[in-house]
């Protein structure tokens, strides 16, 4: 800025003037939230002016519609209901157009607007107010509802801004500013080019709107045009033209009906960026569709606390939905809420994903805090409208591409292993296509890497080639997935082998040399042990050795014979001898010894002299023959006419362990020789009755 000075005594008191005009002023009561203020200064120099609330029910500010355009400001305040004051408004062209300037009212830009770096505007809107200086090139925002344009900036927060002298010099002056809350607006004309008034330059008027306590202020368009109107007393200010009031391009005027709602009030919803996640920082590179996510940090600098059921990060322009759109975000107006309660002085964070548009270029998303249903943060206390933005290249989308997703061994997620040399394993890889392709059937294959083509030591009979593993069997369209289920050879030497494997378009491109992934995207790490040698198979085990076998029992015989009563063939027997068969007598019977057929004899067989034969029982009386003895029948006793005797012979053998089931065939044999020896002493003796 270039220092100016007012150069005289008159102008040094106006300027002393200036800087308390406002402390010797008096607002006095107009309209509801609105007050009236005149003052005359040393110079001498008239203003008039307002101070307008606007956070008192019903005020807000109405700028002239296109369609409103070339009327005096005092026909057009009378035209528009509930407009009870007005100025005149900005910079116009013949025709009443903008010079080189915007124009907004009630929401409409005009069409011949034009913003240029030469001017300057003021806009108001919901819950907000903003001033784009000068030497600014920035159309209004859509927020904007109301705007003129101006020239030089005045007061920059609430600092007087010394022009040097640009402007001119002094005559009637327009101006408007406002408080750094935005709660109130102050609007100023002041008289020129008269005796009564000669008017301000730039820089006296900067230093007598920093005076009023204003953050910002605009010289609006001044001179022959620069009037005040109010609806109880018309004209107040004094127009400098010899015909009186000018009829001007627009005006701005105080819409204050007494009721409703405090429309551009700000509500205490402010924030200032703190830091921000997403890839490469200021610039994310997609391809068409495709997402990225991060997070941007704001800290609260208003005065009321943001909550995730009303506090929202939301794309620009307000309420249109947007390119960027990602299926995360609540709508396509809103992209999503604060993380937590976020009470003033505290940082709350807004996570999101973005998804790239399908038009190639660098794109920009633009986006603003609001509280739901209250009130947007730039159209509040600030920042201002695309103050936040995120940068998108969207670039092409390769043709052929895709994505390892898995690589497993035997089961096992990665590709080492080891196994015996000369085995076998089993392996998967799984792969999905992310190129702007589909592949053919057979077209994509694994192919060895490092170098390409090499035949592999881990390459089996089941491949396509030592070189190629396997290709897709079907055609795989842009986001399918391939999987491979592959056997990998174990060398037969002991050791460790390295593998890489890449993907190939046969004939057309490896991967890695298109979209990716690259030669090795795939890696194989197998170690061979030397092979397990099983023992050669011996003979089968026996059973466990038992205890040594003991001398074999010794075997009971006991022969029972039964016969018929011999009383009627014994006829001459002694009567003192007992035929009762209950009698048991021993095989060696004494001289004259009962042998009734009825008798149960039992024989103890033991062993003979040599221990191989039967001892015969000695079955001889004293008297009888040598025939009798040697156990030859004669023929008195084969035909004496007994009747056969039944013999039962069994073994016993005594309970030493051993078996004692019949015993073995020499005892039976024992026992046979036993009962014959008795059958024929027998007959002996019956025969000895019957010759006698």
């Amino acid at each position: 800025m270039r220092t100016g000075h007012l150069g005289s005594l008159a102008a040094l008191l106006l300027a002393v003037a200036l800087a308390s005009a406002p402390a010797r002023a008096d607002f006095v009561y107009f309209q509801p939230g609105v007050d009236y203020f005149a003052t005359t200064l040393p110079g001498p120099v008239v203003i008039h002016g307002l101070r307008i609330n606007l956070c008192y029910p019903g005020v807000r500010m109405r700028a002239s519609t296109s369609a409103e355009r070339g009327k005096k400001t005092s026909v057009w305040g009378r035209d528009v209901a509930h407009v009870v004051a007005a100025t005149n408004g900005g910079y116009f062209l013949s025709g009443y157009g903008p010079d080189a300037g915007t124009a907004v009212g009630l929401g409409q830009v005009w069409p011949d607007a034009t913003e240029t770096s030469a001017r300057g505007w003021v806009g108001f809107g919901l819950h907000t107010i903003h001033h784009s200086m000068d030497q600014l090139v920035e159309p209004p925002p859509g927020w904007v509802e109301e705007a003129v344009n101006g020239d030089a900036s005045l007061v920059l927060n609430g600092a007087a801004v010394n022009c040097g002298g640009c402007g001119g010099g002094r005559a009637p002056r327009t101006m408007v500013g406002y408080t750094a809350d935005k709660k109130t607006v102050y609007l100023m004309v002041a008289d020129g080019r008269t005796s009564a008034s000669v008017g301000l330059t730039i820089d006296e008027a900067a230093v007598f709107m920093a005076s009023l306590g204003v953050d910002r202020a605009l010289n609006l368009d001044g001179g022959g045009s620069s009037t005040l109107w109010v609806n109880t007393a018309g004209v107040v200010s004094v127009p400098s033209d010899a015909s009186g009031e000018r009829t001007v391009g627009n005006s701005l005027g105080v819409y204050a009906p007494g009721y409703g709602l405090t429309y551009h009030c700000p509500t205490g919803y402010q924030a200032q960026y703190v830091t921000g996640g997403f890839p490469q920082s200021a610039m994310v590179t997609l391809e068409p569709g495709e997402s990225a996510g991060g997070w941007l940090d704001f800290k609260n600098t208003g005065t009321e606390t943001w909550t995730p059921q009303q506090t929202f990060l939301a794309p620009l322009p307000y309420d249109v939905a947007s390119p960027f759109t990602h299926g995360s975000w609540v709508s396509t107006t809103r992209i999503g809420p604060v993380a937590q309660v976020t009470p003033p002085g505290a940082t709350g964070r807004f996570a999101f994903n973005v998804t790239a548009p399908q038009e190639l270029g660098t794109h920009r998303l633009y986006v603003d805090l609001v509280h739901e249903l209250v009130a947007w943060f730039s159209r509040s206390w600030g920042p201002p409208e695309n103050t936040f933005y995120l940068t998108v290249n969207v670039v092409a989308r390769p043709a052929w591409r895709a994505r390892v997703d898995s690589v497993s061994v035997g089961g096992v997620a990665g590709g080492a292993v080891t196994a015996e040399a000369g085995s076998t394993v089993p392996a998967r890889i799984v792969v999905t296509n992310t190129g702007d392709t589909t592949w053919p059937a057979d077209k994509v294959r694994l192919g060895t890497t490092g170098p390409r083509d090499h035949a592999s030591a881990i390459a089996h009979a089941s491949w396509l080639s030592a070189g190629r593993v396997a290709s897709n069997p079907g055609a795989v369209a842009r986001g399918q997935s391939v999987t491979w289920d592959v056997t990998l050879q174990v060398p037969a030497a002991p050791g460790d082998y390295h593998e890489t494997l890449g993907l190939v378009a046969e004939g057309i491109t490896w991967f890695a040399d298109a979209g990716g992934p690259g030669d090795g995207a795939v890696v194989f790490d197998v170690h061979a042990t030397e092979p397990v040698v099983e023992p050669e198979p011996g003979p089968e085990p026996g059973p466990e050795p038992g205890p040594e076998p003991g001398p074999e029992p010794a075997a009971e015989v006991v022969v029972e014979e039964i016969a018929e009563p011999m009383d009627d063939v014994v006829e001459d027997a002694d009567a003192g001898a007992d035929a009762d068969a209950d009698v048991a007598e021993p095989l060696d019977t004494a001289a004259g010894a009962d042998a009734d057929a009825d008798t149960l004899v039992a024989v103890d067989t033991g062993p003979g002299p040599d221990g191989d034969t039967l001892a015969p029982a000695d079955t001889a009386t004293p008297g009888e023959d040598a025939a009798a003895d040697t156990g030859a029948p004669d023929a008195a006793q084969v035909d004496s006419g007994l009747p056969p005797a039944e013999v039962h012979v069994s073994t016993r053998v005594a309970d030493d362990g051993g078996c004692a089931s019949g015993g073995r065939a020499p005892d039976l044999a024992l026992a046979l020789l036993a009962a014959a020896a008795l059958l024929l002493a027998r007959r002996r003796r019956h025969g000895a009755v019957h010759n006698a």
